[in-house]
């Protein structure tokens, strides 16, 4: 049994970044996103991964996709402009309308 739970691709795009895959990474500098930040920059790199590119790629590795779902709701505050909402997590909102925040996948990969 195969689970993903990863950040959703759509925030990075509403940040700036690209959704499709391209050549060159994204690179900046910034602090933690962690509590305790000092204030010190370091460089990050992230190549965008479309969940197209994502889900092609577990089926071409022969796993089965069993589910996949999104989430509005992050259980973390780790992007700018997010809103706690209570007992639910934390939310963004663009244009008065929530943004995809979490995606989960769930596949097995089938042996005869």
């Amino acid at each position: 049994m195969f689970h993903l739970i990863e950040f959703h691709t759509f925030n990075d795009l509403l940040g700036g970044y690209s959704y499709f895959p391209q050549a060159k990474p994204d690179v900046e500098e910034e602090g933690t996103y962690t509590e305790n930040c000092d204030g010190a920059k370091s460089k990050i790199v992230t190549w965008p991964h479309s969940l197209s590119e994502v889900i092609t790629a577990l089926i071409g590795a022969g796993l089965i996709i069993q589910g996949f779902s999104e989430y509005k709701y992050s259980p973390y505050n780790c992007f700018n402009g997010l809103e706690y909402v209570p007992n639910l997590g934390y939310q963004l909102l663009h244009r008065g309308q929530q943004v995809p925040l979490i995606y989960s996948v769930k596949a097995q990969k089938i042996t005869w």
